[in-house]
This record gives structure tokens, C-alpha cells and sequence, in this order.
């Protein structure tokens, strides 16, 4: 199985047909497909929707995000996740970054990227 992660962009239907049910459905459809739902965040920004899925393969991940945009009328992006095998948990994903530090200092603010980076160099000179 491979990780994918799905941008999702609410069109106003889709937003009218918000429910719980709806949720169900979605769950149910990627579980067809192969899949599993890991983990799905609402988002401000330019995305309103990320979802972390495990698939097949990339067949599956098309196929999946093109019925996902059908049942929901949310428009998918779908990316294969590549990661540096370095878990990612709400808390390490904030870690470092300081908002404080966009208003009273020049120096660099430390966000997930910036962290991962770190890590691996750390890891590398073992």
C-alpha cells in the first residue's frame, strides 16, 4: 500500500451536502477501492480538505479521487506522499514554529519542512 495524500477544494454544492452521512459514504467508497482513510484535517487556505490515504496504487488513487469528487462535488488533488519514513504527529508538525517571531525578529521560523530537514541530517552523521 502507498500513501496519498488528497487536496480537496469544496464547490458550493459540495458544501451544501455536508453530513455525517456523507463521511460514511466517502469512508465506505475508499474502502472499495483498496483503500483506507488515515487521517482527514479541515484546512484553511486555498485547500479546505486534506485526507491522508492508503491505496493500492496509482490506478486506484485516480479512480478513488475522481468517485470521491463524483459523491461529494469536492474537487481532489491526489499526490503520492513520499516521505523520509520520519513520523509526523500533530504535535512534531508544529513544533519550532513561532508566529511571534514574524512580528519581533529577522530570524528564520522553523516550520515541519525546515524540522524534517534537521532530522535527517541528524540521522545521516550516525
Amino acid at each position: 500500500m502507498a500513501t496519498y495524500l488528497m487536496f480537496g477544494k469544496y464547490s458550493v454544492e459540495g458544501l451544501k451536502g455536508i453530513s455525517a452521512k456523507r463521511s460514511d459514504e466517502a469512508k465506505a467508497l475508499i474502502k472499495k477501492h483498496g483503500g483506507e482513510l488515515k487521517a482527514a484535517y479541515a484546512v484553511l487556505g486555498s485547500t479546505d480538505l486534506v485526507m491522508v490515504v492508503d491505496l493500492p496504487d496509482v490506478a486506484r488513487a485516480m479512480a478513488t479521487s475522481t468517485a470521491l469528487a463524483k459523491l461529494t462535488g469536492i474537487a481532489f488533488t491526489t499526490s503520492p506522499a513520499t516521505g523520509s519514513g520520519i513520523p509526523i504527529t500533530p504535535a512534531s508538525a508544529t513544533a519550532g514554529c513561532s508566529m511571534s517571531a514574524l512580528s519581533t525578529s529577522n530570524a528564520p521560523i522553523r516550520c515541519p519542512a525546515d524540522l524534517i530537514a534537521s532530522s535527517l541530517r541528524q540521522t545521516n552523521q550516525k
